[in-house]
């Protein structure tokens, strides 16, 4: 067997066995969200129990997501319903999203895990108290956006990208004439 045919086999196990890998920890076939997630467009949601906004992301890291933040207004629409479906029973529910603002001003507000520029603030929000980073949904206002303390206990929204359906995986293989090829 020659050098090309031995390092396109090793080549070839590791990026499947990777690739599984990464769907086995997240619980999750390819195209399908895991057990308890919410798919939507390209993402799949889950609505943590109540947790401060650094517990929800390192809860949602260990899923391989963030968390959310809505990049249009249907993705907000679709994240305040799912958290309002999810949690019925609480009066005035707040939810964590991925957004902080780390100088109390719309103008350093930024993106913990995302870029866009859709923004979804409350009237006179962020209000720019030093110590309000962290940015929820706010109930008061229709699930728009208040920065808050981040020591506040709350439900959060974690994202994960759905597996990708029907797309080939790109591993390289080699073929009989021994140059690397895609499958």
């Amino acid at each position: 067997m020659n050098i090309f045919k031995v390092s396109s086999l090793l080549l070839g196990l590791s990026c499947g066995s990777i690739l599984a890998d990464i769907c086995q920890q997240k619980n999750c076939q390819r195209g399908n969200c895991p057990p308890d997630w919410r798919k939507d467009g390209a993402s799949c949601y889950f609505i943590t129990e109540k947790m401060t906004w650094t517990e929800a992301e390192s809860f949602c890291s260990e899923y391989g997501a963030t968390l959310g933040i809505p990049n249009s207004q249907s993705e907000q629409e679709f994240i305040w319903e799912f958290f309002l479906q999810k949690i019925q029973d609480i009066p005035t529910p707040d939810l964590w999203i991925g957004f902080i603002n780390t100088k109390g001003n719309l103008d350093d507000a930024r993106r913990s895990n995302a870029t866009g520029s859709y923004e979804n603030w409350a009237a006179s929000q962020p209000d720019g108290a030093a110590y309000y980073v962290c940015t929820a949904m706010w109930s008061n206002y229709d699930g728009k956006w208040d920065d808050q303390h981040c020591l506040k206990v709350k439900n959060a929204v974690c994202e994960l990208l759905v597996p990708v359906t029907n797309t080939p995986l790109f591993c390289l293989h080699t073929g009989d004439d021994g140059r690397l090829k895609s499958p």
